[in-house]
């Protein structure tokens, strides 16, 4: 079973259209196979099967070290999420060509009223 990240992770916070999403920040323990090292990382978020984000390792994704990536900041100049329920996932393809889905990923996005 591919887990789930919700962002926001939890209740306490929203994001709401238009606002600063801060970075997220991804690990993997020194024992799991895996590295990251000329690996490609790719996310891609839809509403109602339309793509509203596409984002990699080339502009929005950081590959940090063998074990570590992270989504980048996405400012609120450019957040133009719409409000609601985005969902998407997050793929790896290692250097050696095996590709895993390793995560699904929602991203709620709530209505911006103060324009």
């Amino acid at each position: 079973m591919i887990p789930t990240i919700n962002i926001p992770p939890s209740s306490r916070y929203t994001i709401k259209e238009g606002d600063t999403i801060p970075e997220i920040d991804f690990s993997f323990a020194d024992t799991d196979a895996i590295d990251l090292t000329g690996a490609t990382i790719r996310m891609q978020l839809y509403l109602n099967n339309v793509k509203h984000l596409d984002i990699s390792n080339t502009l929005g994704i950081t590959i940090v070290d063998a074990k570590n990536f992270k989504i980048d900041e996405i400012p609120f100049a450019e957040n133009t999420l719409p409000s609601g329920r985005l969902k998407g996932d997050l793929e790896i393809t290692l250097a050696d060509g095996v590709r895993v889905t390793y995560t699904d990923v929602y991203y709620t996005i709530t209505k911006e009223y103060t324009v």
